[in-house]
């Protein structure tokens, strides 16, 4: 099979979306090259093949797969051996706390042949990420089936060399999840909960995410927001107190940064969206 990748331009509004997808004997494309929260899939589709990440070589059958984050260095050295393999590249605000929520860390999984997520792979998956005519939500919601799958129906079995420090790391990650309404959550608290010293922090939150600790928790809260803005007739005042922010008025100027729009209008142009369609 000749190498393939496709590229999309993913709309900035979307919280997941679908970055890359690259077929063939790999050569991934990654490292600090990834911004904010994004994440490689790889999974061989042949029945069985090596990956060669840095110095550690992975034997991948049907049923298995790696995810690891694409802002790791070392994801600009993975090769495929022999088989054929099939990577995703994927992001977006939402991504890392969607997948600390699913509990979802990088490294090893594995699947039965039989199970809803292998059948999963075989249809919907193949066929929509070898049609590049879909539009961004259509590869959001792909995207959301298969992490939803993935959480349900396979194990976590080893770590792999992209993601050693995971298991640590998701242990902050729960936290934020839990925690990300409390205004006085800072950087002291994640510290402290890592058993880190800020310095330290503030460098795996680079390594891993590709953001700053502020900026992660920042993007967290937005992303809560957004999820109240879409479901609830809350005021834009009580939204922003009930994801922690202490000010209306810093909630609407860092809603406007990361969207382009303020809360109500993005409230009022989701809601003419999921009318029409």
């Amino acid at each position: 099979m000749q190498e393939l990748t496709q590229h999309y331009e993913p709309a900035s509004t979307l919280p997941l979306y679908l970055k890359s997808v690259q077929t063939g004997k790999l050569h991934v494309p990654g490292g600090s090259g990834g911004s904010k929260s994004s994440f490689v899939w790889i999974q061989p589709l042949s029945p069985q093949g090596t990956l060669q990440i840095e110095d550690e070589r992975i034997q991948l059958a049907s049923g298995e797969g790696v995810l690891l984050y694409a802002a790791d260095n070392r994801v600009q050295r993975i090769h495929s051996r022999d088989a054929i393999f099939r990577a995703v590249t994927f992001g977006g605000t939402l991504a890392l706390s969607l997948l600390s929520s699913f509990q979802l860390a990088p490294g090893l999984y594995g699947w039965d042949e039989k199970s809803v997520l292998s059948a999963f792979l075989r249809n919907s998956w193949e066929a929509s990420l070898d049609n590049k005519d879909y539009t961004d939500l259509e590869g959001s919601n792909l995207l959301y089936t298969f992490l939803v799958l993935l959480k349900q129906c396979a194990g976590w079995r080893s770590p792999v060399a992209a993601a050693k420090r995971a298991p640590q790391f998701e242990k902050l990650l729960c936290h934020l999840q839990n925690e990300y309404a409390d205004p006085e959550l800072g950087i002291e608290t994640m510290a402290k909960v890592m058993g880190v010293s800020p310095q330290h922090l503030h460098a795996m939150f680079k390594k891993y995410t590709g953001v700053s600790p502020y900026s992660y928790l920042l993007h967290l809260r937005l992303d809560k927001s957004k999820e109240l803005l879409l479901c609830t007739d809350y005021t834009v005042k009580k939204i922003a107190a009930m994801v922690g922010f202490r000010d209306v008025c810093h909630y609407i100027a860092s809603f406007r940064k990361s969207t382009g729009w303020t809360p109500e209008k993005y409230r009022s142009r989701e809601a003419h969206q999921l009318a029409v369609t």
